[in-house]
């Protein structure tokens, strides 16, 4: 299975960060889901290179330096995007249980069809994502 850094085990042992991946899967939203709000690959990479970035200056990695390659950002994304294929499984099979046994006022079986949706949308251009040599 893939990891990813993981700032909040206080530059530990690296793991799959979960938080990242919830950043970037909450943009579309929640009640309200526009995939067209999803970060293109462009504002992914950018904004990978940043968290990269800071986690290097946080954790002293590299020796002083905080540069990143393109490789580990190229990386990451690859991590985090096919993190977020599986989260639509995930969250797809959340709701289809939440709507039979959920008192909450939401309507868990649209939400359910909406991440089944995505996930099968992307599926091919995320399966077809390799790590970087």
């Amino acid at each position: 299975m893939p990891t990813a850094v993981c700032p909040n085990l206080a530059c530990g042992p690296k793991c799959t960060d979960i938080s990242l991946l919830s950043r970037i899967l909450s943009t579309p939203g929640v009640n309200e889901v526009d995939y067209s709000l999803y970060p293109s690959r462009e504002t992914q990479l950018r904004w990978l290179n940043y968290y990269l970035q800071a986690h290097k200056q946080l954790c002293k990695e590299g020796w002083g330096g905080t540069a990143v390659t393109p490789r580990e950002v190229e990386k990451l994304y690859v991590q985090v995007n096919k993190f977020a294929l599986a989260s639509h499984l995930l969250w797809a099979f959340w709701a289809l249980i939440q709507n039979q046994f959920s008192t909450i006022d939401f309507d868990f079986l649209r939400y359910a069809v909406i991440r089944f949706n995505q996930y099968f949308k992307v599926k091919p251009q995320v399966s077809a994502l390799e790590m970087p040599k």
